[in-house]
């Protein structure tokens, strides 16, 4: 006879009846878990099929399981379900994910709540420093544009002058932000460099963008021409905090 299990919204098995029943007895399935086997009209909870519970489950609870959590997505799982990689231990669902990145050559490791909330601060911050970059470009090339197309200087200087004075504030403040999340020394003075400095300054920005880039692939988060994606970021916090 074979059983199937739900766990997290997922089918869990084919399981031949004397594992299903060690399932019951180290405690992965419990009364309330949800099984099924063909012949059942529907999935029930364990404590419904009482013939096909084990004597000692029905006069006793099941023996505690020691839960290990995943070191990536922060569930905790039985050790038998868990998979070792290094000193690591990685559920099924994150597996792909990280032999992906051991494929790329990222280091894969198991970072704290407080790290990853500062890697937040980081992937913020180096977003909105490429943006601003970007966007100052293409207000240089429509301020260019407008004067090709004579619109009257009355009207592009002005709007190309609060448009940069806007882009400029927003840089001083992410600037800030992303040297101050790295741990730079006097985050104020990599601000004062990037205004004073014209091409310098870009080139300051361009190389704590890329020591953001360092951080966020060290901590196992992939990197693109934006920086990390952030939901993913947030979504592994999330995943954290719930597992504790």
């Amino acid at each position: 006879m074979i059983w199937y299990y739900a766990k997290d919204n997922q089918k869990i098995g084919p399981y031949s009846e004397i594992d299903f029943k060690k399932l019951i007895k180290t405690g992965v399935i419990d009364l309330n878990t949800l099984v099924w086997r063909k012949g059942m009209a529907s999935w029930q909870p364990l404590s419904k099929i009482a013939k096909n519970i084990p004597p000692a489950l029905k006069s006793t609870e099941p023996e505690a399981v020691p839960l290990i959590k995943c070191s990536q997505c922060g569930k905790s799982f039985p050790r038998q379900e868990l998979i070792r990689f290094e000193n690591l231990s990685v559920c099924a669902a994150c597996k792909p994910i990280v032999l992906q990145k051991l494929k790329e050559g990222v280091q894969v490791r198991d970072p704290d709540k407080t790290e990853l909330e500062n890697l937040l601060k980081v992937a913020k911050a180096q977003k909105g420093v490429i943006r601003n970059i970007l966007l100052g470009f293409l207000i240089i090339m429509l301020f260019v544009i407008s004067i090709s197309a004579k619109i009257p200087s009355v009207i592009g200087v002005p709007i190309f002058i609060i448009a940069e004075l806007g882009l400029i504030i927003s840089q001083i403040i992410y600037c800030y932000r992303l040297a101050d999340s790295l741990k730079m020394s006097t985050p104020i003075l990599w601000v004062l460099g990037m205004i004073l400095c014209g091409i310098i300054g870009l080139i300051l920005l361009i190389y704590l963008s890329s020591k953001a880039n360092t951080m966020l692939k060290a901590a196992g988060f992939k990197v693109g021409l934006m920086g990390a994606n952030i939901k993913e970021i947030e979504k592994v916090i999330i995943l954290a905090n719930r597992s504790r």
